[in-house]
């Protein structure tokens, strides 16, 4: 048990680790990155590290297949009090980012938002929630950790050279912690993130919008 124990607790500290890595390297990589070539190609060589260098090897690492399937799966209960938490979060937010459009966004806007935004919702979700959720089931303040640091993470973004976040860094930074909070407490009490991954996707897809067409389409 001893052994187990020990063997458990060294993975969340991995875990810990590599979150906190992450968000140290992306802090010097992000201003580089969108100074030196610029904000769209700066921004895709960010998210292409991110997903494919952090969320996505990770998130299977601390997490298996046979994990991974289980924690994605969606069942019964997820239409109760989960979905009524998860579906108003996004209305609420839905419908001050279509309050916050000055004008129509273009097609190319929406359908970019849509694309990246779901693969970026599944991205986050499978790390940040799927790899703390399975490395401390039994552990609230674990998952309280994690949701600190997915919300540290956002940090590094606000460093982007000529990137435009709607409501600054309280918007940005905060508005992840908002967002973040739900979706943590939700695949803490349910033991699966599936929900809350469908719940990302589409936040991401209705919040991306405005950022694309302010930044690129404008």
């Amino acid at each position: 048990m001893a052994a187990k124990s020990f063997a458990e607790t060294n993975r969340q500290v991995w875990l810990v680790v590599s979150a906190l890595a992450l968000i140290g390297f992306m802090a010097g990589f992000i201003p580089y990155a969108t100074s030196a070539f610029g904000p769209a190609l700066g921004l895709a060589m960010t998210f292409g590290v991110y997903w494919f260098g952090f969320c996505l090897p990770l998130g299977f690492a601390f997490q298996g297949l046979d994990a991974a399937r289980r924690n994605l799966r969606l069942t019964r209960q997820d239409r109760g009090w989960p979905l009524w938490l998860l579906g108003g979060q996004f209305v609420l937010i839905a419908g001050v980012a279509l309050a916050l459009m000055e004008h129509p966004a273009p097609l190319a806007a929406v359908a970019l938002a849509f694309a990246f935004g779901a693969f970026n919702g599944f991205c986050e979700e499978f790390y940040w929630r799927g790899a703390f959720l399975e490395q401390g089931r039994d552990a609230p303040w674990f998952q309280a950790l994690g949701l600190a640091l997915f919300t540290g993470w956002h940090w590094p973004l606000y460093l982007a050279h000529g990137v435009t976040f709607e409501g600054g860094a309280l918007g940005l930074i905060g508005g992840s912690a908002f967002l973040g909070a739900a979706w943590t407490f939700v695949a803490w009490r349910t033991g699966r993130i599936g929900l809350c991954v469908i719940a990302h996707c589409a936040t991401n897809a209705i919040t991306f919008i405005g950022f694309f067409t302010m930044n690129f389409f404008g």
